[in-house]
């Protein structure tokens, strides 16, 4: 039985995930969850929400009610705060000791948030605590870091990234360049398939976190 459920909570997805953050930045905010509240945050469909409370009920992550109200189990609530803490984390590095713009920083935090490991998240902890706290002479450092921008050479080996590969960067962007001007118009009475035309597969949805944190 441990065993099914150690297999159950392996099986929780990114998508997952955001559902239980979403039931947990709710209740902080409000006090409460229900399907409506959640479906507007993610900005999905009700039914979607449904199936997707199903699938964390099966996994003993969330408790939902007949009246309406979502409430997390212990097990679901310390998954949604590693997440968000692991967001936290990596938005704070991305943004005050790389740079990167917010708007880019909150949206490459939320994917890497449901796939870097704990250990990683704990040594990124004390990355920045000791640049920012602990280490007086490393404030100057950082600041210079958050001004400093490589000047790679062309064809010179690189022992981080591997040869040639700022080189192999530019190439790229210059050949899918090259392809888009070179891309030949459609030709009129090439042959075609006889016959209705096949319906394309609509693309899996992805729900969108609204005002996240």
């Amino acid at each position: 039985m441990l065993a099914g459920k150690a297999k159950l909570l392996a099986d929780v997805t990114s998508s997952m995930e955001h559902y239980l953050m979403a039931v947990h930045e709710l209740r902080a905010e409000k006090g409460y969850a229900r399907v409506s509240d959640i479906a507007e945050k993610l900005g999905v469909a009700k039914a979607t929400v449904s199936k997707a409370l199903m699938a964390l009920s099966e996994r003993r992550l969330v408790r939902h009610a007949s009246y309406g109200i979502v409430e997390l189990n212990e097990e679901g609530d310390l998954r949604a705060r590693q997440v968000l803490n692991r967001f936290r984390v990596l938005n704070h590095f991305l943004q005050e000791v790389l740079g990167i713009e917010s708007g880019q920083a909150r949206q490459e935090a939320c994917l890497a948030e449901h796939v870097i490991g704990a250990r990683t998240v704990d040594r990124l902890i004390d990355f920045i605590k000791f640049l920012e706290h602990d280490a007086p002479e490393a404030k100057g450092l950082l600041d210079r870091f958050r001004r400093y921008r490589r000047a790679c050479e062309s064809g010179q080996p690189c022992e981080l990234c591997g040869t040639d590969r700022c080189e192999v960067l530019r190439l790229s962007e210059k050949l899918a360049v090259a392809g888009a001007e070179a891309a030949p118009p459609e030709v009129s009475g090439s042959k075609r398939r006889s016959g209705p035309p096949r319906a394309r597969r609509a693309p899996a949805a992805v729900a969108s976190r609204k005002g996240r944190r």
